[in-house]
């Protein structure tokens, strides 16, 4: 990844990588490399120009985020990074591409994998609000048990759910039907 990153970006990517390790500590084999391999891939596009991003979306045969090029055109690294994953770097296993896909919005449908990368994400330690929100906290609950971990995820969810409408950003689709999903609410004709 060194030299799709900037030294910046490779160190939240490096730390992503110990946190979900500590978090998957437990997994088996397999399941703990498919997560530290979607830690490493998660924000591979991350420091690329918007028109980068877009280019490498349209190269994998998809077509950008609508709600996320229109409203929130950063969040399309996490697309381009599935896509460059799957087609470019011949990541094959479906969790890891749905958790880098969806790493900044949620997904309804994610298993420990994708709940981990998230939680992961979020609580990395150097990010300026790790100590506020008691990223330490969750991340050792989250590794406690895998009963944990859709639980701390749910409140990863809620904590970023609260800064956005805090900041008056708008929110993906996504993040409200992982929202609904999670929360057990029905989905919204």
């Amino acid at each position: 990844m060194e030299p799709r990153l900037s030294g910046k970006r490779l160190g939240h990517v490096a730390s992503v990588a110990e946190t979900i390790g500590r978090i998957a500590r437990s997994w088996d084999a397999e399941d703990r490399d498919a997560a530290l391999r979607a830690a490493w891939l998660h924000d591979a596009w991350r420091s690329e120009s918007p028109a980068a991003v877009r280019a490498a979306i349209l190269a994998a045969g998809e077509e950008p985020d609508p709600w996320a090029a229109r409203h929130a055109p950063v969040l399309l690294h996490a697309q381009a990074a599935a896509a460059w994953g799957r087609v470019e770097a011949g990541e094959l296993d479906p969790r890891v591409i749905l958790a880098v896909r969806h790493h900044p919005t949620g997904h309804p449908s994610w298993d420990d994998l994708g709940r981990a990368l998230y939680v992961a994400d979020f609580c990395e330690p150097h990010r300026p609000f790790a100590a506020s929100v008691g990223a330490e906290r969750l991340v050792t609950r989250a590794a406690d048990s895998s009963a944990a971990l859709p639980a701390v995820a749910f409140e990863v969810l809620a904590l970023r759910l609260a800064r956005s409408v805090r900041d008056g950003r708008p929110v993906h689709p996504d993040t409200w039907r992982t929202w609904n999903a999670w929360a057990g609410a029905p989905e919204s004709p």
